[in-house]
């Protein structure tokens, strides 16, 4: 009895390759993004900081699957990011501005500090609604 080798045959791979999809232009995705939140909802004095959020959202929807984005110090995995990035609407945006107003610590790392916040804008976004419910009642 013969023993199959484990490695595939060129005809395998060629059969079970993942099928490739067109990488969209950071361009294509910069657009999507200013549309899904709303830039020319935000005041004229935020619009540059939106459009710094915008592009550090776009950046991360560009990236390969593979690999990994630090949000909080710790690698998450990019696919994981990108879906959280793509729930992103104005209301984040707007939250993600507001807080980093109110900071009063020096941010060292300011593309870091702002990819989570963007990141951790929609993990609270259910946590402060129900906060606000708490404190100011039905």
């Amino acid at each position: 009895m013969k023993m199959r080798s484990f490695e595939k045959t060129e005809d395998e791979k060629t059969r079970c390759a993942a099928p490739s999809r067109p990488v969209p232009s950071f361009r294509a995705v910069l657009n999507r993004v200013t549309e899904n939140i709303q830039l020319e909802c935000f005041d004229e004095e935020d619009r540059p900081f939106v459009v710094e959020l915008a592009r550090i959202i776009a950046d991360v929807l560009v990236r390969p699957d593979e690999g990994f984005v630090r949000i909080e110090g710790r690698q998450v995995p990019t696919q994981t990011v990108k879906e959280v990035y793509g729930e992103i609407e104005h209301e984040n945006v707007l939250q993600v501005i507001r807080t980093f107003e109110k900071t009063e610590t020096l941010i060292k790392h300011r593309r870091m500090y702002l990819q989570t916040a963007l990141y951790n804008s929609v993990m609270e976004t259910v946590s402060d609604t129900v906060n606000k419910f708490a404190v100011f009642g039905a």
